[in-house]
């Protein structure tokens, strides 16, 4: 999941800030909605307070408004410079609202409360193919802390009445509660207040009572000592607690691990450089490092033992953000990203990938981060969006737009790009635990794992000795039907980034279409040779390995069959060791289906 927080449930705005905006482009949600789905956004988070959703009235969002055209709605989710390719066009919501008024703005936002407005809202992003993370802010409203049971059946009522929609159901995902370190909650109860273990088991027994399946997001706490602030504070190791004097989450994880719903808990840190934290402890480099996999990454690979034996947890970072302003906040989010990646010197076999989170925000109103929209809420900041690229972003503009001549004036940075196949869906949070059920029934006892999300990772990191060169390159005017398969492979290469000193990766993506009169039924094996490769770290769609300059492996769903005129697509991130390389150095020399060539097309 690839996702973004937007705000304004929170803070009496009773709607997601920024349709104050004069531009056709911010002024309608429904219209930004479509804008964060260009982005490359699948997920969104959104704050809110209890406080608000029933307390207030709904503020007016209606004015005048006039669809952006198409031209003008393009401009305004690529770079500048860059233009649509030929035959592309510019898509639209799967599920758009229903307009009463073609020249009017949010005329279909519910009036009636804000809570039911709040509940459209969620609807509205599931229906569009967000998961949909929401967030009770303790900030702005304390009802945890002024009466916790009664805080709790607000949760279950709102989940209750949430899930009663099929679609929304299956993309609702609930982060219990934000920052408890801000009001001073430990762990453990203590100084007048409630332990956060306690209240998020109160929370979740009630939560889980109505919607047995949703995913909970949660933050940690109580931990300054080792520099884990805003959310974060997840550390376990005993002699660390107590040379830091650390607030133990241990209890919780105990009586944790004896809940139905434990599989359904993901780690939901919140990770800012030193131009937020005003803090420079641990905020770059191996000092960095060191805190991530001491508080939440060792939860994604050692785990913790419970009564039913070793489980580990996934983590999704709930918030990171910067303005990008300065040196060392810019290093900070630099290494987060390698950190989330696990690469390089970041993989230190503490932790696994981390290639779900939400940036911290949309909101051009966020004093300390700023937004990834400028204070007038349209124009786009673009090197933040090249930052995200690194973390597994995927705008639509990559793969439907050509640079242009000159597109200076985006504000480009260098970030190298950790890519994510943009044909892949994320699979909704019911579909992942029933998987992840059947997958642990399969494993020796002992060994457990909690909510996993879909899998873009696999292959091997394997180093092999160069090979002979393979055949050349075949053109459109050799294979085809004559070559046998009958299947025409589209090969679209990516851009190279180095990933360590010397070492060169780069995302390779093959559409095979079934050109024959027979189905090719799964599972059906592929192989992809090219002199250059030398091992695999990603791959997507299939489960490859690598031997002697050529990548192998099998795609075993059904929905992999190729009927005549049928279509499937598979993937992969191939490194080598290089001075310097191409594109065109990462493209196969051969690619075979069940060992015949294809009709080859470079793209």
């Amino acid at each position: 999941m690839q996702g973004i927080n937007w705000f304004g449930f929170n803070n009496a705005s009773t709607m997601l800030d920024g349709l104050w905006g004069q531009s056709p482009l911010s002024k309608d949600f429904a219209t930004v909605v479509l804008r964060l789905k260009l982005l490359g956004f699948n997920a969104i988070r959104l704050p809110f307070s209890f406080q608000d959703l029933h307390n207030l009235p709904t503020k007016d969002w209606c004015g005048q408004w006039s669809c952006p055209p198409p031209t003008d709605m393009a401009s305004g989710v690529m770079p500048p410079g860059h233009k649509l390719k030929p035959g592309h066009s510019l898509p639209d919501l799967p599920s758009p609202p229903q307009r009463s008024h073609p020249n009017t703005c949010n005329d279909y936002l519910p009036s009636s409360s804000t809570y039911d407005r709040f509940c459209w809202v969620v609807h509205f992003f599931a229906h569009n193919g967000f998961f949909v993370l929401i967030d009770n802010h303790l900030r702005e409203d304390q009802t945890a802390l002024q009466d916790a049971n009664r805080w709790a059946q607000q949760w279950a009522k709102l989940v209750a009445d949430l899930v009663k929609d099929k679609v929304t159901s299956s993309h609702l995902l609930i982060d219990v509660l934000n920052e408890p370190d801000n009001y001073g909650i430990s762990w453990e109860a203590g100084n007048g207040k409630p332990g956060l273990g306690d209240l998020y088991l109160l929370a979740m027994n009630a939560i889980h009572h109505v919607a047995p399946d949703v995913p909970f997001f949660l933050e940690g706490t109580g931990q300054s000592g080792i520099g884990a602030n805003w959310g974060d504070g997840f550390a376990t190791d005993a002699q660390m607690i107590r040379k830091h004097g650390l607030s133990d989450p241990n209890g919780f994880f105990q009586a944790l691990m004896t809940k139905p719903y434990a599989h359904q808990v993901v780690i939901c840190p919140h990770v800012y450089g030193p131009a937020v934290t005003h803090s420079s402890q641990g905020a770059t480099g191996q000092g960095l490092f060191q805190r991530l996999s001491a508080s939440f990454g060792h939860l994604t690979q050692q785990g913790l033992q419970g009564p039913q034996g070793q489980m580990v947890f996934p983590v999704a970072i709930g918030e990171f953000g910067s303005k990008f302003a300065e040196s060392q906040d810019i290093q900070a989010m630099q290494d987060l990203s390698s950190y989330l990646g696990n690469v390089g010197g970041r993989a230190d076999g503490q932790h696994t990938p981390i290639p779900h989170w939400f940036y911290w925000s949309w909101n051009a109103n966020s004093g300390d981060t700023g937004g990834i929209v400028a204070d007038d809420w349209t124009s786009i900041h673009w090197k933040k969006i090249d930052y995200l690229i690194s973390c597994g972003l995927r705008p639509w503009y990559l793969d439907n737009t050509d640079p242009g001549a000159s597109p200076s004036c985006a504000p480009h940075s260098n970030f190298a790009p950790t890519p994510t196949p943009s044909h892949i869906t994320p699979q909704a949070p019911h579909v992942l635990a029933q998987q992840q059920q059947q997958q642990q029934q399969q494993q020796p006892a002992g060994q457990q794992q909690a909510w996993a999300y879909p899998v873009q990772t696999s292959g091997q990191n394997v180093q092999l000795n160069q090979s002979q060169p393979g055949q050349q390159w075949q053109s459109a005017t050799r294979g085809g039907a004559a070559a046998g398969s009958g299947v025409q492979a589209v090969v679209k290469v990516g851009q190279p980034w180095q990933s360590s000193p010397g070492r060169w990766q780069c995302d390779v993506n093959i559409t095979l279409i079934s050109k024959g009169h027979s189905t090719i039924q799964t599972p059906w094996h592929l192989s992809v040779q090219c002199n250059q490769y030398e091992a695999i770290t990603q791959s997507w769609c299939w489960q490859p390995s690598i031997q002697q300059n050529t990548v192998t492996g099998s795609a075993t769903e059904t929905w992999q069959s190729l009927a005549s005129g049928a279509e499937t697509k598979i993937g992969y991130v191939v490194e080598c060791q290089r001075s310097s390389i191409t594109s065109d150095d990462f493209t196969p020399d051969t690619v075979l289906v069940n060992g015949m060539p294809c009709f080859v097309i470079k793209e």
